[in-house]
Protein backbone atom coordinates (compact mmCIF):
# COMPACT_ATOMS: atom_id res chain seq x y z
CA UNK A 1 0.00 0.00 0.00
CA UNK A 2 2.99 1.97 0.85
CA UNK A 3 4.66 1.83 -2.20
CA UNK A 4 1.59 2.72 -4.42
CA UNK A 5 1.14 6.19 -2.31
CA UNK A 6 4.78 6.46 -3.33
CA UNK A 7 3.91 5.93 -6.69
CA UNK A 8 0.58 7.81 -7.10
CA UNK A 9 3.06 10.90 -5.53
CA UNK A 10 5.61 10.47 -7.97
CA UNK A 11 2.82 10.67 -10.89
CA UNK A 12 1.27 13.58 -9.67
CA UNK A 13 4.46 15.58 -8.62
CA UNK A 14 5.62 14.23 -12.50
CA UNK A 15 2.57 15.79 -14.17
CA UNK A 16 2.90 19.04 -12.55
CA UNK A 17 5.94 19.60 -13.94
CA UNK A 18 4.95 18.66 -16.95
CA UNK A 19 2.19 21.13 -16.85
CA UNK A 20 4.04 23.81 -15.48
CA UNK A 21 7.08 23.06 -18.74
CA UNK A 22 3.91 24.08 -20.74
CA UNK A 23 2.87 27.51 -18.79
CA UNK A 24 4.55 30.77 -20.47
CA UNK A 25 5.72 32.98 -17.69
CA UNK A 26 3.75 36.41 -17.99
CA UNK A 27 7.15 38.23 -17.86
CA UNK A 28 10.67 37.41 -19.19
CA UNK A 29 13.30 38.42 -16.35
CA UNK A 30 16.34 38.68 -18.82
CA UNK A 31 13.50 40.71 -21.58
CA UNK A 32 13.98 37.89 -24.33
CA UNK A 33 14.45 39.45 -27.42
CA UNK A 34 16.36 42.84 -26.15
CA UNK A 35 20.09 42.35 -25.13
CA UNK A 36 19.40 42.95 -21.38
CA UNK A 37 16.66 44.30 -18.94
CA UNK A 38 18.47 47.65 -18.68
CA UNK A 39 21.51 50.06 -19.81
CA UNK A 40 22.54 51.80 -23.24
CA UNK A 41 21.28 49.59 -26.29
CA UNK A 42 23.04 48.85 -28.97
CA UNK A 43 22.19 49.71 -32.71
CA UNK A 44 20.41 46.51 -34.58
CA UNK A 45 16.88 45.58 -34.75
CA UNK A 46 15.32 43.30 -31.98
CA UNK A 47 12.53 41.14 -31.57
CA UNK A 48 10.73 40.78 -28.27
CA UNK A 49 9.43 36.78 -28.13
CA UNK A 50 7.90 37.93 -24.73
CA UNK A 51 6.39 40.35 -22.15
CA UNK A 52 9.42 42.01 -19.78
CA UNK A 53 9.91 43.90 -16.60
CA UNK A 54 13.22 46.63 -17.21
CA UNK A 55 15.12 47.04 -14.06
CA UNK A 56 16.49 50.28 -15.29
CA UNK A 57 16.11 52.78 -18.75
CA UNK A 58 17.19 51.78 -22.02
CA UNK A 59 19.35 54.36 -23.09
CA UNK A 60 19.86 54.70 -27.45
CA UNK A 61 23.00 57.04 -27.50
CA UNK A 62 23.59 56.65 -30.98
CA UNK A 63 22.26 54.77 -34.42
CA UNK A 64 19.21 53.40 -35.22
CA UNK A 65 17.28 50.79 -32.63
CA UNK A 66 14.41 49.04 -34.25
CA UNK A 67 11.78 46.57 -31.67
CA UNK A 68 9.40 44.52 -33.34
CA UNK A 69 7.08 43.84 -30.24
CA UNK A 70 4.96 40.90 -31.68
CA UNK A 71 2.19 42.39 -29.72
CA UNK A 72 4.36 41.88 -26.39
CA UNK A 73 4.69 44.60 -23.76
CA UNK A 74 7.89 46.42 -22.14
CA UNK A 75 6.88 47.02 -18.60
CA UNK A 76 8.53 49.57 -16.34
CA UNK A 77 6.96 48.64 -13.48
CA UNK A 78 5.73 51.64 -12.31
CA UNK A 79 9.54 52.83 -11.49
CA UNK A 80 11.40 53.59 -14.58
CA UNK A 81 11.77 55.63 -17.55
CA UNK A 82 11.49 52.68 -20.36
CA UNK A 83 13.55 54.67 -23.39
CA UNK A 84 15.67 57.72 -23.49
CA UNK A 85 17.11 58.90 -26.75
CA UNK A 86 19.84 60.78 -27.34
CA UNK A 87 20.31 63.44 -29.95
CA UNK A 88 21.20 61.56 -33.14
CA UNK A 89 20.19 58.18 -32.34
CA UNK A 90 16.77 56.76 -33.89
CA UNK A 91 14.16 54.56 -32.47
CA UNK A 92 11.84 52.97 -33.85
CA UNK A 93 8.63 51.13 -32.17
CA UNK A 94 6.37 48.61 -34.20
CA UNK A 95 3.43 46.62 -32.38
CA UNK A 96 4.84 46.77 -29.02
CA UNK A 97 3.38 48.08 -25.48
CA UNK A 98 4.99 50.32 -23.79
CA UNK A 99 3.21 50.38 -20.49
CA UNK A 100 3.98 51.68 -16.79
CA UNK A 101 6.82 53.50 -17.51
CA UNK A 102 7.28 56.42 -14.88
CA UNK A 103 9.98 59.52 -14.95
CA UNK A 104 10.28 63.40 -13.91
CA UNK A 105 9.56 63.77 -17.85
CA UNK A 106 8.62 61.42 -20.43
CA UNK A 107 7.43 58.45 -18.40
CA UNK A 108 7.81 55.80 -21.12
CA UNK A 109 10.23 57.82 -23.58
CA UNK A 110 12.35 60.71 -23.50
CA UNK A 111 13.34 61.89 -27.22
CA UNK A 112 16.37 64.28 -27.94
CA UNK A 113 16.52 62.09 -31.39
CA UNK A 114 14.38 60.55 -34.27
CA UNK A 115 11.57 58.65 -32.46
CA UNK A 116 9.29 56.35 -34.87
CA UNK A 117 6.12 54.68 -33.34
CA UNK A 118 3.64 51.99 -34.94
CA UNK A 119 0.88 49.94 -34.41
CA UNK A 120 2.00 50.40 -30.94
CA UNK A 121 0.32 51.29 -27.68
CA UNK A 122 1.57 53.49 -24.59
CA UNK A 123 -0.64 52.83 -21.58
CA UNK A 124 -0.16 53.84 -17.78
CA UNK A 125 2.48 55.95 -17.74
CA UNK A 126 3.39 58.52 -15.88
CA UNK A 127 5.60 61.91 -15.55
CA UNK A 128 5.61 63.43 -12.22
CA UNK A 129 6.51 66.61 -14.01
CA UNK A 130 5.60 66.57 -18.03
CA UNK A 131 4.91 64.29 -20.90
CA UNK A 132 3.11 60.85 -18.84
CA UNK A 133 4.18 59.38 -21.82
CA UNK A 134 6.50 61.00 -24.06
CA UNK A 135 8.56 64.16 -23.99
CA UNK A 136 9.93 65.38 -26.88
CA UNK A 137 12.29 67.71 -27.93
CA UNK A 138 13.27 66.76 -31.54
CA UNK A 139 11.35 64.79 -33.99
CA UNK A 140 8.06 61.89 -32.72
CA UNK A 141 6.25 60.41 -35.39
CA UNK A 142 3.66 58.23 -34.35
CA UNK A 143 0.63 56.02 -36.92
CA UNK A 144 -1.83 53.49 -35.90
CA UNK A 145 -1.05 53.76 -32.26
CA UNK A 146 -3.16 54.60 -29.46
CA UNK A 147 -1.93 56.22 -26.21
CA UNK A 148 -4.16 55.93 -23.19
CA UNK A 149 -4.29 56.50 -19.51
CA UNK A 150 -1.25 58.24 -19.43
CA UNK A 151 -0.75 61.33 -16.78
CA UNK A 152 1.44 64.51 -15.99
CA UNK A 153 1.13 65.38 -12.36
CA UNK A 154 3.16 68.79 -11.86
CA UNK A 155 3.76 70.05 -15.40
CA UNK A 156 2.27 69.60 -19.08
CA UNK A 157 0.92 67.00 -21.51
CA UNK A 158 -0.88 64.24 -19.81
CA UNK A 159 0.21 62.10 -23.02
CA UNK A 160 2.81 63.83 -24.64
CA UNK A 161 4.49 67.16 -23.94
CA UNK A 162 6.70 68.85 -27.10
CA UNK A 163 9.35 71.47 -26.86
CA UNK A 164 9.65 72.66 -29.55
CA UNK A 165 9.92 69.38 -31.63
CA UNK A 166 8.37 68.33 -34.71
CA UNK A 167 5.40 65.96 -34.02
CA UNK A 168 3.22 63.88 -36.59
CA UNK A 169 0.06 61.48 -35.11
CA UNK A 170 -1.60 59.84 -37.91
CA UNK A 171 -4.32 56.88 -37.54
CA UNK A 172 -4.00 57.09 -33.99
CA UNK A 173 -6.26 57.75 -30.77
CA UNK A 174 -5.29 59.57 -27.56
CA UNK A 175 -7.65 58.65 -25.20
CA UNK A 176 -8.28 59.03 -21.22
CA UNK A 177 -4.97 61.21 -20.45
CA UNK A 178 -4.52 63.05 -17.86
CA UNK A 179 -3.07 66.11 -16.34
CA UNK A 180 -3.52 66.77 -12.49
CA UNK A 181 -2.07 70.25 -12.27
CA UNK A 182 -1.53 72.47 -15.42
CA UNK A 183 -2.18 72.20 -19.17
CA UNK A 184 -2.92 70.07 -22.00
CA UNK A 185 -4.86 66.21 -21.23
CA UNK A 186 -3.66 64.46 -23.94
CA UNK A 187 -0.87 66.93 -25.50
CA UNK A 188 1.10 70.26 -24.84
CA UNK A 189 2.67 71.97 -27.36
CA UNK A 190 5.18 74.90 -26.47
CA UNK A 191 8.60 76.90 -27.30
CA UNK A 192 7.61 77.24 -31.55
CA UNK A 193 6.91 73.29 -31.84
CA UNK A 194 4.75 71.95 -34.38
CA UNK A 195 2.41 69.14 -33.99
CA UNK A 196 0.13 67.85 -37.21
CA UNK A 197 -2.72 65.49 -35.82
CA UNK A 198 -4.23 63.97 -38.67
CA UNK A 199 -6.89 61.04 -39.70
CA UNK A 200 -7.13 60.52 -35.13
CA UNK A 201 -8.95 60.92 -32.35
CA UNK A 202 -8.73 62.65 -29.40
CA UNK A 203 -11.36 61.73 -26.38
CA UNK A 204 -12.10 61.65 -22.76
CA UNK A 205 -8.74 63.28 -22.02
CA UNK A 206 -8.75 65.49 -18.86
CA UNK A 207 -6.73 68.60 -17.60
CA UNK A 208 -7.16 70.05 -14.25
CA UNK A 209 -6.61 73.49 -15.25
CA UNK A 210 -6.85 74.20 -19.20
CA UNK A 211 -7.14 72.24 -22.51
CA UNK A 212 -8.56 68.86 -21.95
CA UNK A 213 -7.16 67.82 -25.41
CA UNK A 214 -4.46 70.01 -26.33
CA UNK A 215 -2.46 73.27 -24.99
CA UNK A 216 -0.65 75.25 -27.98
CA UNK A 217 1.81 77.95 -26.66
CA UNK A 218 3.51 80.21 -28.88
CA UNK A 219 3.60 77.25 -31.27
CA UNK A 220 2.01 75.66 -34.08
CA UNK A 221 -1.54 73.29 -34.56
CA UNK A 222 -2.43 71.42 -37.44
CA UNK A 223 -5.72 69.28 -37.28
CA UNK A 224 -7.01 67.18 -40.29
CA UNK A 225 -9.92 65.04 -40.84
CA UNK A 226 -9.88 64.42 -37.14
CA UNK A 227 -12.47 63.70 -33.82
CA UNK A 228 -11.84 66.26 -30.75
CA UNK A 229 -14.88 65.15 -28.65
CA UNK A 230 -15.76 64.36 -24.76
CA UNK A 231 -12.62 66.55 -23.25
CA UNK A 232 -12.62 68.41 -20.28
CA UNK A 233 -10.90 71.14 -18.91
CA UNK A 234 -11.28 73.46 -15.82
CA UNK A 235 -10.75 76.33 -18.30
CA UNK A 236 -10.99 76.15 -22.04
CA UNK A 237 -12.39 72.44 -22.75
CA UNK A 238 -10.37 70.93 -25.67
CA UNK A 239 -7.92 73.07 -27.35
CA UNK A 240 -6.26 76.72 -26.08
CA UNK A 241 -3.79 78.01 -28.94
CA UNK A 242 -1.65 81.20 -28.40
CA UNK A 243 -0.16 80.75 -31.86
CA UNK A 244 -1.08 79.27 -34.82
CA UNK A 245 -4.04 76.79 -35.04
CA UNK A 246 -5.52 75.31 -38.47
CA UNK A 247 -8.53 73.03 -38.05
CA UNK A 248 -9.56 71.10 -41.24
CA UNK A 249 -12.27 68.77 -42.17
CA UNK A 250 -13.04 67.86 -38.47
CA UNK A 251 -15.50 67.54 -35.55
CA UNK A 252 -14.91 69.27 -31.93
CA UNK A 253 -18.14 68.07 -30.23
CA UNK A 254 -19.27 67.00 -26.26
CA UNK A 255 -16.37 69.34 -24.67
CA UNK A 256 -16.67 70.64 -21.64
CA UNK A 257 -15.29 73.27 -19.18
CA UNK A 258 -16.47 74.89 -15.75
CA UNK A 259 -15.31 78.23 -16.84
CA UNK A 260 -14.75 79.62 -20.37
CA UNK A 261 -14.56 78.40 -23.88
CA UNK A 262 -16.12 74.75 -24.03
CA UNK A 263 -14.42 73.50 -27.23
CA UNK A 264 -11.56 76.58 -28.24
CA UNK A 265 -9.94 79.40 -26.41
CA UNK A 266 -8.38 81.40 -29.07
CA UNK A 267 -5.63 84.26 -28.37
CA UNK A 268 -3.89 84.42 -31.67
CA UNK A 269 -4.86 83.26 -34.81
CA UNK A 270 -7.04 80.31 -35.47
CA UNK A 271 -8.39 78.89 -39.05
CA UNK A 272 -11.57 76.61 -39.39
CA UNK A 273 -12.32 74.97 -42.69
CA UNK A 274 -14.87 72.34 -43.22
CA UNK A 275 -15.29 71.85 -40.16
CA UNK A 276 -18.45 71.32 -37.10
CA UNK A 277 -18.27 73.10 -34.10
CA UNK A 278 -21.28 71.20 -31.82
CA UNK A 279 -23.03 70.12 -28.50
CA UNK A 280 -20.06 72.15 -26.53
CA UNK A 281 -20.49 73.49 -23.07
CA UNK A 282 -18.91 75.96 -21.35
CA UNK A 283 -20.39 77.24 -17.35
CA UNK A 284 -19.28 80.87 -18.40
CA UNK A 285 -18.41 82.47 -21.31
CA UNK A 286 -17.92 80.66 -25.25
CA UNK A 287 -20.01 77.61 -25.30
CA UNK A 288 -17.44 76.87 -29.25
CA UNK A 289 -15.17 79.90 -29.04
CA UNK A 290 -13.69 81.87 -26.42
CA UNK A 291 -12.11 84.30 -28.54
CA UNK A 292 -9.47 87.40 -28.17
CA UNK A 293 -7.61 86.63 -31.60
CA UNK A 294 -8.65 86.21 -34.66
CA UNK A 295 -11.09 83.71 -35.95
CA UNK A 296 -11.22 82.42 -39.52
CA UNK A 297 -14.12 80.56 -40.54
CA UNK A 298 -14.64 78.44 -44.30
CA UNK A 299 -17.69 76.51 -44.56
CA UNK A 300 -18.48 75.67 -40.98
CA UNK A 301 -21.12 74.74 -38.46
CA UNK A 302 -21.39 76.15 -35.22
CA UNK A 303 -24.32 74.62 -33.55
CA UNK A 304 -25.58 73.61 -29.92
CA UNK A 305 -23.21 74.52 -28.64
CA UNK A 306 -24.28 76.17 -24.35
CA UNK A 307 -23.29 79.07 -22.22
CA UNK A 308 -24.17 81.81 -20.58
CA UNK A 309 -22.91 84.00 -24.23
CA UNK A 310 -24.51 80.38 -26.57
CA UNK A 311 -21.93 79.73 -29.14
CA UNK A 312 -19.12 82.93 -29.44
CA UNK A 313 -17.81 85.06 -27.12
CA UNK A 314 -14.85 87.63 -28.03
CA UNK A 315 -13.53 90.05 -26.09
CA UNK A 316 -10.98 92.71 -26.39
CA UNK A 317 -9.84 93.31 -30.30
CA UNK A 318 -11.03 89.53 -30.75
CA UNK A 319 -12.59 89.37 -34.52
CA UNK A 320 -14.66 86.16 -36.24
CA UNK A 321 -14.16 86.29 -40.08
CA UNK A 322 -16.88 84.97 -41.79
CA UNK A 323 -15.22 83.67 -45.06
CA UNK A 324 -18.29 82.09 -46.64
CA UNK A 325 -20.20 79.16 -46.43
CA UNK A 326 -20.64 79.32 -42.78
CA UNK A 327 -23.65 78.24 -40.57
CA UNK A 328 -24.54 78.94 -37.31
CA UNK A 329 -27.81 77.94 -35.28
CA UNK A 330 -28.09 81.11 -33.29
CA UNK A 331 -26.50 84.69 -33.98
CA UNK A 332 -23.67 84.90 -31.35
CA UNK A 333 -20.48 84.70 -33.55
CA UNK A 334 -21.45 87.56 -35.52
CA UNK A 335 -21.73 86.02 -38.69
CA UNK A 336 -22.10 88.12 -42.20
CA UNK A 337 -24.88 85.13 -43.48
CA UNK A 338 -26.58 85.39 -40.15
CA UNK A 339 -27.81 82.39 -38.56
CA UNK A 340 -29.95 78.89 -39.50
CA UNK A 341 -32.14 77.33 -36.85
CA UNK A 342 -30.87 74.14 -37.37
CA UNK A 343 -27.69 73.91 -39.58
CA UNK A 344 -26.85 70.12 -38.38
Amino acid sequence: MKNINYITLFLLLALLATVGSFTKPAYAANCDGLPASSGTMPAGTYTLTDNCIITGTFTISSGTVTINGGGFAIDGSSSYQIFSVSSGATLELNNVTLRNGRATFGGAIFNFGTVTISDSTLSGNSATDSGGAIRNHSTLSISNSTLSGNSATTGFGGAIYNFGGVITVTNSTLSDNTVTTYNGGAIANENGGNVTITSSTLSNNMAVNTSGAVYNYYSTLTINNSTISGNSAGTYGAIFSRGTLTISNSTISNNSTSFNGGAIANADIAYLINSTISYNSANNLGGAFYNGGTVNLINTIISNNTSATGNCYSFGLGTINDNGGNLEDTNTCGLSSGFNTDPL
